[in-house]
């Protein structure tokens, strides 16, 4: 199991696919969602040599839980920092429902770091 801890929150991830891989892609979850909710899809892109990044916003499943309320902002940011201790430059992003709106955030506001959404 691996955690990073950012603003003293420990995230719970994952790494799939090919760890050296140039591309990057994170999957982004939705509300009642967890990094195994993506199960069926990210071996897609491991055929295509993808490192995978999968995570647990604060609040989820296997990342602690402080009070919120929370805001796609920190997500974001949160998001971020994770990629960048991985040693991601530029990130491919795919989420749904509350994770597609943190790709949003992310995308507004780390634009040189987001490849596509």
């Amino acid at each position: 199991m691996s955690e990073f801890t950012v603003n003293d929150v420990s995230l719970f991830y994952e790494i799939k696919g090919n760890p050296e891989g140039k591309e990057a892609v994170a999957f982004l979850n939705g509300v009642m969602a967890s990094t195994s909710s993506w199960s069926l899809i990210y071996p897609i892109f491991e055929k295509f040599g993808f490192k995978i990044i999968l995570h647990d916003f604060k609040g989820q499943l296997k990342s602690e839980k402080p009070d919120g309320p929370y805001t796609f902002e920190e997500h974001a940011t949160e998001a971020k920092a994770l990629y960048e201790f991985l040693g991601v430059e530029k990130i491919h992003l795919i989420g749904t429902s509350y994770g597609g709106e943190v790709a949003m955030k992310f995308a507004a506001l780390f634009p040189e770091m987001t490849k596509s959404i």
